[in-house]
């Protein structure tokens, strides 16, 4: 027997050269460590299984009570490879429980860490915390209680930070992932539900999936940058809003001189909406659903913006094109092509990639053109318009020109012709409205906002209907 053991171990020293072995001693003592001197701390056992040869080692049945009212459990705790360059980390039966309430705050069924820097999350130093990574993740069945500190520091910036109810996540991927960086997240069947969500207010969500590609300079947050953010498939049904889309994507990686939003196929039941809104609100928000969506209360709608940027020598151009396609009601479009002074001293291609505020910029003329179609909305407006206010339907319409009229006369004559399109909108002798815009040679938005009263001097405008 006891050569044999010296045949186990001289074939383990073979089969991992120039490896640590997996200590049970050491993994016990880092554990103890990452925890801190506060608190109680109990393991069950650690050990490393003789046919593992060393590499591989087991902590069970951890617990940790800080005292404070948080108990930390883990069942299982298994390390594997070289211990100070694991290839993998596996932590089964995560849970930390409320002591006072005796509610579990945070679950994990498997979290597992592909080639981690540590063996063991360096908690307590906060340089080796900074600079802690992994090559993959991977988390099965993850539940999380809102008003937890766990959900506090998740979502500190969100509008979820105040929030209270649970958010379960059935598996959630992940590679390349360190304090400064994400190359990828993926989570899959996303749901919550709960009180104070922010502006979703009150009730619950699905999400197919959540995917985000690329998120880099995470430690500084106005550096921050994330390459592709893509949510399919959700479902929200609170006390403020009740829809549904197909897909949301943000591609915010300006490096390659493009990006944009795209919201594909959102829905929305306004007939519920109005139901479950404050008793005073009711009829105001129903007659903008009837204008909105003839009476159907069902709201379909998609949105595109999306832009690309060109650079060479001390000049750039900014393209962009944006729509809104409202089912029977709207379609919007917005298209501009403005060129752009570059700094003296910038590269192009840096000065645009890192741009963050548009007011800055030195605008050298460049188009916008904004072409508006009716679908039915402006022919709804007229009929609940004249009815809130008691007069008849061209009575209403005679006085939207009248106002316009007004408007023109302090405003400029190219105000006025946008304005009196619109009228024809309502009377249903105008479809479609295209208003261009030439800008100077050289002015910034913040010559537009000081002085709106005016633009149609600063701008050449055209307007055309039909």
């Amino acid at each position: 027997m006891k050569s044999i053991g010296l045949w186990l171990l001289s074939l383990a020293l073979l089969v991992l050269p120039g490896s640590v072995l997996a200590s049970p001693e050491r993994l016990e003592a880092d554990l103890r460590a990452m925890f801190g001197e506060t608190g109680t701390f109990e393991i069950g056992d650690v050990s490393s299984p003789m046919l593992s040869f060393g590499s591989r080692v087991v902590a069970d049945t951890l617990i940790y009570d800080s005292g404070h009212g948080e108990r930390v459990l883990v069942d299982r705790y298994t390390v594997r490879g070289d211990y100070d360059a694991p290839d993998a980390v596996m932590i089964d039966g995560l849970r930390v429980e409320d002591t006072r309430s005796g509610l579990t705050v945070v679950s994990v069924e498997t979290l597992n860490f592909e080639e981690p820097s540590h063996a063991v999350f360096p908690l307590q130093n906060e340089s080796l915390a900074d600079a802690w990574r992994t090559e993959g993740l991977s988390v099965d069945n993850l539940a999380i209680d809102l008003a937890s500190d766990v959900a506090m520091e998740l979502f500190h910036d969100t509008p979820w930070a105040d929030g209270r109810g649970r958010l379960n996540i059935a598996r959630i991927e992940g590679r390349e992932l360190a304090a400064d960086r994400i190359g990828l997240l993926e989570a899959n069947e996303l749901s919550g539900e709960g009180e104070n969500l922010g502006e979703l207010g009150s009730g619950s969500f699905r999400l197919a999936s959540l995917r985000l590609v690329d998120a880099r300079n995470l430690d500084i947050e106005e550096e921050a940058r994330v390459g592709e953010l893509l949510l399919s498939d959700m479902v929200i049904d609170t006390d403020r809003l009740v829809g549904a889309f197909e897909r949301l994507r943000v591609d915010g990686d300006t490096d390659d001189g493009e990006g944009g939003v795209w919201l594909d196929a959102m829905h929305l039941d306004l007939n519920r909406m109005v139901e479950l809104a404050p008793v005073d609100q009711r009829t105001q928000m129903r007659m903008f659903s009837n204008v909105l969506t003839d009476g159907t209360g069902e709201l379909d709608l998609d949105v595109a913006f999306e832009g690309r940027w060109t650079a060479e020598d001390d000049m750039g151009s900014i393209m962009s094109h944006g729509v809104v396609d409202m089912a029977n009601a709207l379609h919007l479009r917005l298209d501009m092509d403005l060129p752009v002074a570059v700094p003296t001293g910038m590269e192009p291609a840096a000065y645009f990639a890192g741009l963050n505020d548009f007011e800055d910029m030195t605008l050298l003329g460049g188009d916008i053109i904004l072409h508006l179609e009716e679908q039915g909305l402006f022919g709804r407006i007229a009929p609940v318009g004249a009815a809130m206010a008691g007069i008849s339907e061209q009575q209403f319409i005679e006085r939207a020109r009248t106002q316009a009229q007004g408007f023109g006369m302090v405003l400029g004559d190219d105000v006025k012709a946008i304005l009196m399109a619109l009228v024809g909108m309502l009377e249903g002798n105008v479809s479609e409205l295209t208003i261009s815009a030439s800008l100077p040679p050289n002015s910034n938005l913040d010559s537009y906002r000081e002085d709106p009263l005016g633009l149609s001097e600063q701008l050449s405008i055209r307007v055309e209907s039909r």
